[in-house]
């Protein structure tokens, strides 16, 4: 037999609601697990909505212009904020540095430079045996006015601070409330990778954000995944810039 602690009066021990005075019983901490695996199939469901529009979007769209990338770049940033801002006592925290030690800063400033060069070496050549091609970044962006700028922004700014903060901050946040770190950390990169629309680039893109699940876990910030990010991000660019330029006429860029 127990008690309602706010009339006092018998329940069940099944009860999860007193008979009298209709409180919840529910302990505090399983009402805090199920908002989080109800705000955590929210998160999947509208970023997998969010890329079916996308991929249907590019998919019956010849070229995309500026605007269309600015939408869905804005769309996808609302998208984010709106989420983290249900969260954001957890959240704020995680733009703190106190935790970061010399080992793991020097490991994000160096780790994502050699996983640009692996990355953009090795897939070349598997793009070229499996398809008889390599797909330029910049070839995206090649009717754009001033190309390099708008890459930037979206693949080296916009990427690195909205990514980390839905996958390494809200998602993760939610996750680890129900979830073992491990479990937290591959679910995380998974859908990371998920959003990218490349079944071959999941080969890295994976295993790149199980690296970024573990740095916000041991480092407790945002910090050192938005750094990685970046780096790896904007390597990957000017790499992809120099392919791209000694293909095409310098003109046909500005």
């Amino acid at each position: 037999m127990k008690y309602c602690a706010q009339c006092k009066e018998p329940m069940m021990p099944a009860d999860q609601f007193c008979g009298s005075c209709g409180v919840s019983v529910v302990p505090e901490t399983s009402l805090e697990d199920k908002r989080s695996i109800t705000m955590v199939i929210a998160f999947y469901a509208a970023t997998l909505l969010f890329l079916g529009i996308s991929y249907v979007v590019y998919l019956e769209t010849d070229v995309i212009t500026v605007g269309t990338e600015l939408t869905l770049e804005i769309i996808f940033v609302l998208l984010i904020v709106g989420f983290s801002l249900t969260d954001l006592r957890n959240i704020i925290p995680l733009y703190g540095f106190k935790l970061v030690d010399w080992k793991g800063l020097l490991f994000s400033l160096v780790f994502p430079v050699l996983s640009a060069f692996l990355v953009i070496l090795v897939l070349g050549k598997v793009n070229v045996l499996l398809f008889d091609e390599d797909p330029l970044i910049m070839a995206e962006y090649a009717f754009y006015d001033r190309p390099f700028l708008w890459a930037f922004l979206f693949i080296c700014i916009v990427a690195p601070v909205f990514e980390e903060l839905a996958f390494r901050g809200f998602l993760f946040n939610h996750l680890q409330r129900v979830a073992n770190v491990k479990t937290t950390i591959l679910a995380t990169a998974f859908l990371f990778a998920l959003i990218h629309l490349s079944y071959l680039s999941i080969i890295w893109i994976f295993p790149f954000g199980v690296v970024l699940g573990y740095l916000r876990h041991k480092y407790k910030t945002l910090w050192l995944g938005m750094i990685v990010h970046f780096i790896h991000n904007s390597v990957v660019l000017i790499m992809d810039y120099k392919q791209y330029y000694d293909r095409w006429p310098l003109e046909q860029y500005f």
